[in-house]
């Protein structure tokens, strides 16, 4: 598919400050303020995270300079700037400053529900699914199942329109997936497919793009319940609308397009159908490699990632030459971004398992290393987001320190892992479970290598977590 991407660059004059006093009045200020709103957006597309926010500050300038000076300004008003600054700081990885802006969102818009149900109940049903999202972000699971149930409650009044109500079915079965609950997200990803594909089929620029990522949602949920025709089938349906919709405006679908052929790229891997699953990883980076050769910032991590994913790949075919190649490529990509940048982390932990296949366990070490190091220092400030990634370059800095002879540090990496996740497992971080029971099982192995008795608090603990998650039950030693 060749397909002109150009250059998202809005008109130089959209980043300029705008004049503090609008001239004419409250509604006018309004108005003002909404351009300032699109104006971060704009900027945030442009993966200028940080500078979107300025805009954001000066819109609540600007409607509490209306309200001080007596004038009325819309309760949703407030919503949508607190909805918006939500999504700024949760770009930047600030989590509880995102999630406390939407919580402010949510009650603008509950009193603005109650005041005109008609006009505000379908922004509140949809607001209530972003704070689902953050509260997942944090590993507040429970809290999040409680907004996204009361999302669907409100989804399902007549006055919200079908569309909102599939979003918050969608928001539904996310947080049961992030649960470990997926035969409980199925019927409600279904649900919101069924109602998406109805809508499509009368207004298709409306809702085809809700269409498409929810097939990419219920693709997953089939995947992890082991249905995986069906899992095959739905991503590619997604892929088939997301290439259609891409072909007519690419600037905005091409992203999605990439990011579902990464994902049939990951499945097809799973599937041991290595050929197939190189096939799609391919056009994914070319894809993203265009869209990160016109707007390099908000596009370069995707290209690290896709590139890291094809280097797994080469690697599962026994092509371990040029999967060194494409993950150098992938961590070049990272170097350009900024300083202790994920991608970067994630490529030079694959670099090392690659080193190791081909031997060079010192180089290997060398590089893991680096990834824990980097990994670490992000773990300060986004423990919820990167502790899995953490336990998981610790793991493998086990193995390869054992691959030496280095039984002591590798127990060490072991450790520390282990201490890192107990309590994010202990909060019902569900996605660390299986990170978890592979951590207890190396610190066992090490220990009993070493003649070392295991920590009884440590065993004590992680059975507790095994039990609460339903892995093992409390009748088992």
């Amino acid at each position: 598919m060749s397909i002109a991407l150009k250059p998202k660059v809005p008109s130089p004059s959209t980043f300029k400050r705008m004049p503090a006093h609008p001239p004419n009045g409250p509604e006018d200020s309004r108005e003002h303020a909404a351009r300032l709103l699109a104006q971060s957006k704009e900027l945030a597309d442009l993966g200028r995270h940080e500078e979107a926010l300025a805009p954001i500050e000066e819109a609540f300038e600007t409607y509490y300079r209306v309200s001080d000076a007596g004038g009325s300004v819309f309760l949703g008003d407030f919503a949508r700037a607190f909805d918006a600054q939500s999504a700024r700081l949760a770009s930047l990885g600030r989590r509880e400053e995102a999630l406390t802006a939407i919580e402010k969102g949510v009650d603008f818009y509950r009193q603005a529900a109650q005041a005109r149900p008609d006009a505000a109940l379908p922004e509140h049903a949809r607001v209530l699914s972003t704070q689902t999202k953050r509260l997942i972000e944090l590993g507040r699971h429970e809290e999040a199942l409680v907004v996204s149930e009361e999302a669907v409650r409100l989804g399902r009044r007549p006055e919200v329109p079908l569309g909102d109500l599939a979003l918050s079915l969608g928001s539904l079965s996310s947080t049961l997936q992030g649960m470990g609950r997926r035969e409980d997200a199925l019927p409600a990803i279904e649900e919101a497919v069924a109602t998406f594909r109805r809508l499509s089929n009368a207004r298709p620029d409306t809702f085809l793009p809700n269409l498409a990522r929810t097939l990419h949602n219920l693709s997953s949920i089939l995947s992890h319940l082991g249905r995986h025709p069906a899992a095959l089938v739905a991503i590619e349906e997604s892929i088939a609308i997301n290439r259609r919709l891409a072909g007519s405006d690419p600037d905005e679908f091409l992203p999605d397009l990439s990011e579902s052929l990464n994902y049939q790229a990951l499945m097809f891997r799973d599937l041991r159908r290595h050929d197939d699953a190189l096939v799609a990883i391919d056009e994914s980076v070319a894809i993203r490699r265009r869209l990160a050769d016109a707007r390099p910032d908000a596009f370069r991590p995707d290209l690290a990632q896709a590139l890291s994913n094809r280097s797994g790949m080469l690697r599962d075919l026994g092509r371990h030459d040029d999967a060194l190649i494409a993950i150098e490529d992938a961590v070049g990509v990272g170097r350009r971004l900024p300083d202790d940048s994920p991608p970067v982390a994630a490529s030079l932990n694959i670099k090392a398992a690659i080193l190791r296949d081909l031997g060079r366990h010192e180089n290997a070490l060398t590089v893991i290393g680096q990834s824990v190091a980097i990994y670490r220092r992000l773990a300060e400030s986004r423990p919820d987001a990167i502790l899995p990634q953490l336990a998981n370059a610790l793991l493998n800095q086990s193995a390869m320190l054992k691959d030496l002879g280095r039984h002591e540090d590798a127990l060490a990496s072991v450790d520390e892992a282990l201490h890192r996740v107990l309590p994010e497992l202990e909060r019902a971080h569900y996605f660390l479970h299986d990170s978890g029971a592979s951590l207890l099982q190396n610190y066992l192995e090490l220990g009993e290598t070493l003649g070392r008795q295991p920590s009884l608090q440590i065993l004590l603990r992680m059975q507790a977590v095994l039990i609460s998650a339903g892995l093992i039950s409390g009748d088992e030693p």
